[in-house]
């Protein structure tokens, strides 16, 4: 199990009332919905090592002519 911290934020009224709602109707604790909407997030935010690796040689091999472009 992993370890948990303690924290402080501010939410919109109407978000707070929406997850609230969410967590009687799903039986799940705020906290629990929380954790997956921001793992959720972060997986969606993040750029995938195997497509940077292929963009990085793109602008690499397309280099001048992206150049050109932005002129």
């Amino acid at each position: 199990m992993s370890t948990t911290i303690n924290f402080s934020s501010k939410l919109d009224e109407k978000l707070y009332k929406s997850i609230k709602e969410l967590s009687k109707e799903s039986g799940q604790d705020i906290t629990t919905l929380l954790n997956e909407a921001i793992t959720d997030l972060l997986h969606k935010k993040s750029v995938k090592p195997a497509f940077k690796n292929v963009m990085d040689e793109v602008f690499v091999q397309y280099d001048e002519a992206l150049s050109e472009l932005a002129k």
